[in-house]
């Protein structure tokens, strides 16, 4: 039958008893279908295109829908979305990286130093409204309360009724007293995020220190005492095979002992755990080994056994403990 401008318009022949769908019901609203039969057999699928601001379950720009036996199409929709552009957080940046947001999903953001959320936390989430924006969040710098008094000491300066994060204010120490060197030898305390820190603490000039820190595995060899006057330096040792770790003179100063030493434990790699794991040690032939934390030690796998990656037959002591490599019989498949 003639068209328009003389043209012939050639109507799909639909086989008789084939089951079809009508291309009425793909259609998918704030969206718009890209072919124009009236009918589709089972199987094929009608293309279709989101509008401006819409896409696809699978955040595309278009979909498609299949025809099933039911005589409906397969479910696809174009739902609103929000620009990750909107979602934008000042004195923050986002976590996420997509483009754009279906309703109902959420973008993570974290606020920079010194800000917070409106609910006091570092990190926060806006979620996408079927209005295209996100649901209200900002990073705001929240002030802290005026600082804590000190105890033989005084703030400096003019008192205000609430700091900035990352504002700095500064004590001074009663006479005969002096700033103690473990907390705060610049006299000064910060505001953090609602918190001050760094707080500064006086010590009387002069003042004994009570009994010597106690160290796990290690000891000290001076004298067991209650106290020890100011200026007095014990030193510490750690027992065979274990790493000393910090300072071995530690000195009382004003009433406060400085850091002891860390002892860091030894590994002891032995027969049993090697047979279990199938291996041996490369250069040795020892039942027993001590090593000292850190210290590196090479296995290689028994006569018929293998291991994927050889890199891990060199392993680590850490603090007493050694994270075996096991081997396999050659061929066997690890499920």
């Amino acid at each position: 039958m003639p068209g328009a401008a003389g043209k012939v318009e050639i109507k799909r022949t639909v086989p008789k008893n084939k089951k079809t769908c009508s291309s009425y019901n793909a259609q998918v609203e704030n969206g718009y279908l890209q072919n124009s039969d009236d009918y589709y057999l089972v199987g094929e699928k009608v293309q279709f295109s989101c509008r401006q601001n819409y896409l696809t379950k699978d955040k595309q720009k278009n979909g498609e829908r299949e025809c099933l036996p039911n005589g409906k199409f397969t479910e696809d929709q174009c739902s609103k979305t929000c620009s990750s552009y909107n979602a934008q957080v000042e004195n923050g940046y986002l976590q996420n990286s997509d483009d754009y947001y279906l309703v109902g999903e959420k973008v993570q953001f974290s606020c920079r130093q010194n800000y917070l959320t409106k609910d006091k936390q570092k990190n926060g989430e806006r979620e996408c409204l079927p209005n295209g924006k996100f649901t209200e969040d900002q990073c705001s710098n929240i002030p802290c309360s005026p600082p804590p008094e000190i105890e033989n000491g005084v703030l400096t300066g003019y008192k205000k009724n609430q700091y900035a994060s990352g504002e700095k204010v500064r004590y001074g120490c009663n006479n005969g007293y002096v700033f103690e060197k473990k907390t705060n030898e610049k006299s000064e305390a910060i505001c953090e995020e609602t918190q001050w820190k760094s707080i500064p603490v006086c010590r009387k000039i002069g003042e004994r220190c009570g009994p010597a820190p106690v160290v796990q595995y290690g000891d000290y060899l001076g004298p067991k005492q209650n106290n020890y006057t100011s200026g007095y330096i014990m030193q510490y040792k750690c027992p065979k095979f274990y790493k000393t770790e910090g300072e071995t003179l530690v000195r009382c100063e004003n009433g406060v002992w400085g850091d002891p030493p860390v002892c860091l434990e030894p590994c002891t790699a032995n027969a049993k755990d090697m047979k279990e794991n199938n291996i041996e040690f490369k250069w040795i032939s020892l039942s027993k080994l001590y090593m000292e934390h850190d210290d590196a030690i090479i296995f290689r796998c028994n006569y018929g056994y293998e291991i994927s990656n050889p890199t891990h037959l060199r392993v680590k002591c850490n603090r007493g403990v050694i994270l075996y490599p096991k081997c396999t019989k050659i061929g066997e498949i690890l499920i």
